[in-house]
C-alpha cells in the first residue's frame, strides 16, 4: 500500500475485476492507450488471481487517499509495472497507467506515478525505470514529465493497434536522477 496526499496506490484485488473489466472496454478509459488490455472478465479475473511478484510486477488500482480501505472507496484509475527485459544485465522497470475520464486533469495520475517510481527505486535494485505513450498523447507525456521522466525518442511502428502501427515515444527515468526518496520528494512538493 502507497499512499500520497491525494491518491493511495493499493494491490488489485479479485473485487476489482468487475471494475477493471469495465474500465479495459471503454473506449473513452483506453483512449490514447498504447497497448490492449484483457477484455474478458475471465482473462481480467485470471490476471488479478496471479500471485504477484513485487520485484518484476506489481498491479495498483489508484483509489482517492481520503477513501482507501472504507466503504465509500473511490477508484480513480489503475497503474502497473513490470520487467520489460528478461536479461540478468537489465535492472529495468516499466510502467503504464490509465485514470477514469471522470477524474482526469486533476494531477492523480502523475501522483500515482510518482508514488510508485519512488518506491520502485526505494525498494528495488532498478537503475531505470521507463514508460511509453503514444506520440500524440499529449496528457500522459505530461504525465510523465511531472514524474520527472526524460523523453528518449520515437519508436517507430512499435504498437500494432485498430489495424495499423502506432509511433511510441520512450520515457525515463535513472537512479541518479531521482536521488533518493527526500531529494525526489522534495522537487515535487512531496509525494
Amino acid at each position: 500500500m502507497l499512499r500520497g496526499k491525494n491518491v493511495a496506490l493499493r494491490p488489485v484485488e479479485p473485487r476489482d475485476v468487475e471494475l477493471l473489466t469495465s474500465w479495459w472496454n471503454d473506449p473513452a478509459f483506453i483512449e490514447g492507450a498504447a497497448g490492449r488490455w484483457p477484455t474478458r472478465s475471465q482473462e481480467v479475473a485470471k490476471r488479478v488471481a496471479k500471485k504477484p511478484n513485487y520485484d518484476k510486477l506489481g498491479e495498483f488500482l489508484i483509489v482517492s487517499a481520503d477513501t482507501l480501505g472504507t466503504d465509500r472507496e473511490t477508484p480513480l484509475g489503475h497503474i502497473a509495472f513490470s520487467a520489460p527485459l528478461r536479461l540478468p544485465t537489465c535492472d529495468c522497470r516499466e510502467i503504464g497507467f490509465g485514470i477514469n475520464p471522470d477524474h482526469r486533469r486533476r494531477g492523480y495520475a502523475t501522483q500515482a506515478a510518482r508514488l510508485l517510481i519512488d518506491r520502485l527505486f526505494s525498494a528495488q535494485q532498478v537503475h531505470r525505470i521507463q514508460a511509453h505513450c503514444r506520440v500524440e498523447n499529449v496528457a500522459s507525456q505530461r504525465v510523465l514529465e511531472g514524474a520527472g521522466m526524460t523523453r528518449e525518442g520515437t519508436l517507430r511502428g512499435f504498437a500494432y493497434l485498430a489495424g495499423r502501427y502506432l509511433d511510441v515515444d520512450l520515457y525515463s527515468i535513472l537512479r541518479p536522477e531521482w536521488g533518493d526518496r527526500q531529494s525526489y520528494a522534495d522537487r515535487f512538493g512531496g509525494l
